[in-house]
C-alpha cells in the first residue's frame, strides 16, 4: 500500500481520521485536545508528501483550522494514524477505500455544499469485514491498553505518554507483533522494552533463587574448563490468548546455545518422548465423552470444577540424576546480553536449563519417577501418557498425557483429582490457574452441557494476515477438478523471498491441520510438495 497515492485517494473518497489528544493543540485554548479531521489536500514538496485535513470537531473554533500530516516522515505522520484508526491496515479496504466510500464522499460534499457540518460516526469509518478494524474508542483515562493485567496495562499507558509517539496510547498491541530477537531488540521497542526489563529481572531472580547458577571468575578456570564455557541469550515471547489475541504475558527466558554442545562429550542423549498432538485430542474426547473431569498445561481442568495447575520453570525442576549420564561435569555460561555483572565473571549452571540439549528428557525421567511413584504406568507405545487404575491412594481411574510441560490430568471422580492435584503440587512448585482455556495454543471452550471445542480463530487469523491473505475470498473446492499440480509449473530459477514466504506458510499451516483443521489435509499434501520449488 503505497502511501502517497493513498494520501490521494483518502483526499477523493473523504475518509475521516480520528486525532489523538497529543496530535493537535487547539488555538483556542492552547491545550492538547483529540480531534476528528476530514482530509483535503495531499500535496508534495521537496521531495516529501504532505496531507492537510480540515479539523471537523471539536466545532466552533474561531476560524477555520487545517491540520498539516506529513505522509511517512516524523513522528506524527499519516503511517502511524493509520495503524492507529485501522490497527494496521494492508489494503485499501483496511482504511475504508471500496465502493461504498464514493456514496458517503458525495453525502460529505452534498452536506458541505448547504452548510453543514456532518458529524462524524461509525458508518463513515473504515467499512472492513472484520470487527477489529472498526473505529477506535478513545478513552481519557489512560486505563486502555494491550495486556490483561490492569498493573501492566498502567505501566504501559504511562510509557506511552512520556515517549508521546503514538497517542492513541496504544490501546492494543498489533496481532502481527514479531517476538524480539535479541536484547537490543527488544530493547529498541519505544513501549514494550520495560516490560521485557522486567521480565528479564524476574528470571535471574528466580534462577538465583533456585540455586540454577553460581558465579564463578574465569581466572579461577582451568583451561579444559574455559573450554566448557557456552554463550546464553534471553528468549523473549510475546504470551497472548487464544481467544481474544490480547497480550498475557511478556516472557524471557534464559536459554544456553546448547547447539554448541558436543554429543558424547556434554550429553548422552537429547530424546524427551513427547506424546502425538492426538493424544491430547483423544484424552479431551474421552472427557467430554464421558463428561469426566480433565485438567491441563501443569493443570488439571475439569467439565464441571475447572482448575489449572502451573509448574514454574518446568525445566529447573527436573533433575539430572535421573539421567543415564547423571550430572554432567561442570561447565559454565557467559551472562546473557541485559545483565549486569562484572566483567571476567562467568556462571556456572547447576540445573538444567533451557536450550541444554538434555534438559528435556531430564523433565521427562523427572516426571516419570513421580507418576511411577503414584501408581502410574506408562500408556502402550506413549511413553508420556501414564494411566493409573483404581488402587487404595486414588480410588478412581487417572489418565495424564504430559506434552513437554504441559498436562493434561483425566479423572471421573473431583476428590481422587483433587488429591492427586495435591500431591503433584507437594512435587513440583506451581500454582493453581483457576479454569481452563487453552491447551498447546487451542482455546478450549466448554459449553453448559459439557461438550469441548479446540479453535484456533487467532492463530489462523495471525497467520491470513502474516502472509497477506485475510482478504482473499474463501472457497469450497481446494482445487480445481482434474488439475494436478508438478513440479514444470514452478519457475526455472526460485526468487528466495517467495520461497522463505511459501515455506514459512506451509509449516504454520501443519499446526491448524494436526489440531483443529483436518479439512485442510489435502491443501496442505498438496502445498508441501513444493516447498523446495514452490
Amino acid at each position: 500500500m503505497k502511501l502517497p497515492p493513498l494520501a490521494r485517494a483518502m483526499v477523493e473518497h473523504k475518509v475521516i481520521l480520528e486525532l489523538p489528544a497529543t496530535w493537535w493543540i487547539n488555538p483556542d485554548t492552547g491545550k492538547y485536545q483529540k480531534c476528528t479531521a476530514l482530509p483535503v489536500l495531499a500535496y508534495s514538496e521537496t521531495k516529501f508528501t504532505y496531507l492537510n485535513a480540515e479539523i471537523l470537531d471539536p466545532q466552533g473554533l474561531h476560524e477555520v483550522t487545517e491540520l498539516q500530516l506529513p505522509v511517512s516522515t516524523g513522528k506524527w505522520n499519516l503511517h502511524s494514524l493509520l495503524d492507529i484508526n485501522f490497527r494496521f491496515p494492508k489494503t485499501l479496504r483496511d482504511v475504508g477505500l471500496s465502493t461504498r466510500t464514493k456514496a458517503l464522499a458525495a453525502a460529505i460534499r452534498h452536506w458541505s455544499d448547504v452548510g453543514e457540518v456532518l458529524h462524524p460516526t461509525s458508518t463513515l469509518c473504515a467499512d472492513a469485514d472484520t470487527p477489529t478494524r472498526s473505529a477506535h474508542v478513545w478513552r481519557d483515562d489512560f486505563t486502555s491498553g494491550p495486556f490483561d493485567y490492569p498493573a501492566d496495562n498502567s505501566l504501559w499507558c504511562s510509557r506511552v505518554l512520556a515517549g508521546a509517539t503514538n497517542a492513541d496510547y496504544l490501546s492494543t498491541v498489533d496481532a502481527l507483533e514479531p517476538d524480539p530477537k535479541s536484547h537490543r531488540q527488544a530493547m529498541k521497542h519505544p513501549h514494550l522494552n520495560p516490560f521485557w526489563l522486567k521480565a528479564e529481572d524476574g528470571e535471574m531472580s528466580s534462577l538465583w533463587d533456585r540455586g540454577c547458577l553460581r558465579k564463578i571468575r574465569r581466572s579461577d578456570l582451568t583451561s579444559e574448563e574455559r573450554k566448557d564455557i557456552f554463550r546464553s541469550k534471553f528468549h523473549y515471547k510475546i504470551k497472548r490468548s487464544c481467544s481474544t489475541d490480547k497480550v498475557t504475558k511478556c516472557k524471557a527466558s534464559v536459554v544456553v546455545l546448547g547447539n554448541h554442545m558436543t554429543q558424547g562429550e556434554d550429553y548422552l542423549n537429547a530424546f524427551a518422548p513427547v506424546p502425538r498432538a492426538t493424544a491430547g485430542c483423544i484424552v479431551m474426547a474421552l472427557a467430554a465423552g464421558g463428561r469426566c473431569t480433565i485438567h491441563s498445561e501443569w493443570m488439571v481442568q475439569s467439565l464441571d470444577i475447572t482448575q489449572s495447575l502451573d509448574i514454574t520453570q518446568a525445566f529447573i525442576q527436573s533433575k539430572w540424576q535421573y539421567l543415564q549420564e547423571g550430572n554432567p561435569s561442570r561447565f559454565f555460561i557467559n551472562p546473557p546480553d541485559g545483565v549486569d555483572e562484572e566483567e571476567g565473571v562467568v556462571y556456572g549452571v547447576l540445573k538444567p536449563l533451557y536450550g541444554i540439549p538434555n534438559s528435556a528428557r531430564a523433565l521427562h525421567f523427572t516426571l516419570d519417577d513421580f507418576m511411577k511413584s503414584q501408581g502410574f504406568v506408562a500408556a502402550g507405545f506413549e511413553d508420556s501418557v501414564w494411566v493409573c487404575e483404581p488402587n487404595d491412594t486414588y480410588p478412581e481411574q487417572l489418565i495424564v498425557s504430559a506434552h513437554i510441560d504441559d498436562l493434561l490430568v483425566l479423572c471421573a471422580d473431583i476428590p481422587t483429582l483433587n488429591k492427586f492435584k495435591a500431591a503433584f503440587l507437594a512435587w513440583f512448585d506451581g500454582t493453581d490457574d483457576g479454569l481452563l482455556t487453552e491447551y498447546l495454543g487451542c482455546e478450549v471452550i466448554i459449553d453448559s452441557n459439557g461438550n469441548l471445542t479446540l479453535r484456533q480463530s487467532a492463530y489462523a487469523e495471525r497467520i491470513l494476515r502474516t502472509y497477506e491473505a485475510w482478504d482473499l475470498h474463501s472457497v469450497k473446492t481446494q482445487l480445481e477438478p482434474g488439475k494436478q499440480l508438478t513440479k514444470k509449473d514452478s519457475p526455472e530459477f526460485m526468487d528466495p523471498a517467495l520461497h522463505r514466504h511459501y515455506s514459512g506458510f506451509v509449516s504454520h499451516l501443519l499446526f491448524l491441520v494436526q489440531m483443529t483443521r483436518p479439512d485442510l489435509a489435502f491443501a496442505f499434501s498438496e502445498l508441501s510438495k513444493f516447498v523446495q520449488s514452490p
